[in-house]
């Protein structure tokens, strides 16, 4: 008998799992509970993907071919093609694909290139980067700044006063809320 070529030693032990003694491996219960777990999780997501995706994409197919009245929704009645035939004659509807495939085609390549080329100079360490931080990060945190909060309204007084309203009188303390009403 011939002894195994180096390439055929290769192929069985891939075809055979063995750790590096050449003993064979048994399957792990922890990869079976493991396999069995992931798909536990996947279920939820899978069953809201059809609740919420998949189901209203078909009701929607299935509306384009009748004549549905949301009014009415007993009396659905089939009428083919004629709706296409109504859309394509509809003088607004090479406007609206027009628009749709210049937003699609160079609006949001443009946009997802320049959010990319900011976080990109935002999470590089050049010179002048930490001012440009913190100029993106006034506008997300002066957004935080509650409308008017249940309680502790004297930060909501402080901070409308701040934005350029009259400043509080002697008679502040009586009747707060007609002093601010400038900035709101």
């Amino acid at each position: 008998m011939q002894p195994l070529q180096p390439w055929t030693k290769i192929i069985t032990n891939t075809m055979r799992k063995t750790d590096k003694k050449g003993i064979a491996i048994k399957k792990s219960i922890n990869k079976v509970s493991e396999r069995r777990a992931a798909y536990i999780f996947t279920v939820p997501a899978v069953a809201l993907l059809a609740a919420f995706l998949i189901s209203p994409s078909l009701q929607t197919i299935r509306y384009a071919f009748t004549d549905y009245n949301i009014m009415r929704p007993d009396r659905i009645v089939f009428c083919g093609l004629n709706n296409f035939a109504e859309l394509f004659q509809d003088k607004d509807f090479g406007t609206a694909v027009k628009n749709t495939l210049y937003f699609t085609v160079l609006v949001v390549p443009f946009q997802t290139v320049l959010a990319l080329a900011l976080a990109l100079f935002i999470s590089s360490r050049r010179k002048g980067v930490s001012v440009f931080r913190a100029a993106c990060k006034i506008g997300v945190e002066t957004m935080r700044i509650p409308k008017r909060p249940k309680s502790g309204n004297e930060f909501y007084y402080i901070y409308v006063s701040m934005a350029g309203s009259r400043l509080p009188d002697d008679d502040f303390p009586r009747r707060p809320a007609g002093h601010f009403t400038g900035t709101v």
